[in-house]
């Protein structure tokens, strides 16, 4: 199983192997591919790049899994109101649009609607309605019937979400959301890993969490405005711990290059195994945190 699986970059990168730095790229530059790169998300904190799995592939897995849509999983739409400043409101962004794409996936209309005013409402309180205006409501009500669509209209939302606040220099709202939506997308997956803790390829999905969560660390502590992370960070760090235990697997491969393109495609292979005790602890840590996210 290829995973793409690693910190400063994914997919295309300029500059033989953009090294989490703001160097420009070289004109006569090498291209670096890797398997797998539209699996992933890349965001561009002050110059340096970072990698986040895409939920939309552990929403897909999650109904490939389990093809039963379980709302108890959810934040309740009902607590929106009881979060009232800019750094709770950016973290429930994120979770409830984790919520929102779970919701879609299964194509649950009720909750869909429910969690569309949610978002709404909490983009509005951030000065986002411009990326989930009613042009977006209208995208995404047309396509009730088609899964994929609704979940990759609402990756696009976010992306122009998370390029406006960048643009504007609200980077510390951008990782709230990212942090938000990870922790909820990660809830749902071992939520479901205890039920099934044999299926490999949860487990899989999991493991491979590992670096983004140093990615999430190192995001929230440089954009930790007035300290207000602190706690966040104390307890991903605490859950970085435990993935430690988690056993990682690295095959090499030979790499493909294209001389006349200047392109090298990756084929590496990443696994991973979690044994039984390791996956409570994660489990549990995770839905620490989430409680601290949405308490």
């Amino acid at each position: 199983m290829k995973i793409t699986h690693y910190l400063c970059g994914i997919g295309l990168l300029t500059g033989t192997l953009l090294s989490c730095s703001s160097d420009p790229p070289k004109k006569d530059h090498i291209t670096v591919e890797q398997d797998e790169s539209e699996n992933s998300l890349t965001t561009n904190f002050d110059g340096k790049i970072f990698s986040i799995p895409s939920p939309i592939l552990t929403m897909l897995l999650l109904k490939k899994v389990n093809p039963v849509f379980q709302s108890e999983l959810l934040n309740p739409s009902s607590k929106v109101d009881r979060y009232q400043t800019e750094h709770k409101r950016a973290l429930l962004l994120g979770v409830y649009g984790a919520d929102l794409g779970y919701a879609s996936i299964y194509k649950d209309k009720k909750n869909i609607l429910d969690y569309l005013v949610v978002v709404e409402k909490l983009t509005n309180s951030l000065g986002l309605d411009a990326s989930f205006d009613q042009r977006f409501i209208d995208r995404y009500q047309k396509n009730t019937n088609n899964s994929d669509s609704m979940l990759y209209i609402v990756s696009d939302a976010f992306k122009n979400a998370d390029l406006f606040l960048k643009n504007g220099q609200r980077k510390s709202v951008s990782a709230l959301i990212l942090a938000g939506g990870w922790t909820e997308s990660m809830h749902f997956a071992t939520a479901l890993a205890e039920k099934k803790p044999q299926n490999q390829e949860l487990l899989e999905r999991i493991g491979d969490q590992k670096q983004t969560l140093a990615t999430l660390i190192a995001l929230l502590e440089e954009n930790n405005k007035a300290s207000s992370n602190d706690e966040l960070i104390r307890y991903y760090k605490e859950l970085s711990v435990i993935f430690q235990a988690i056993k990682v697997n690295y095959e090499y491969n030979q790499p493909e290059t294209d001389a006349e393109k200047k392109t090298t495609t990756l084929k590496h292979t990443v696994s991973f195994e979690i044994n039984t005790e390791t996956l409570k602890a994660i489990t549990e840590k995770i839905t620490a945190i989430r409680q601290h996210i949405i308490g």
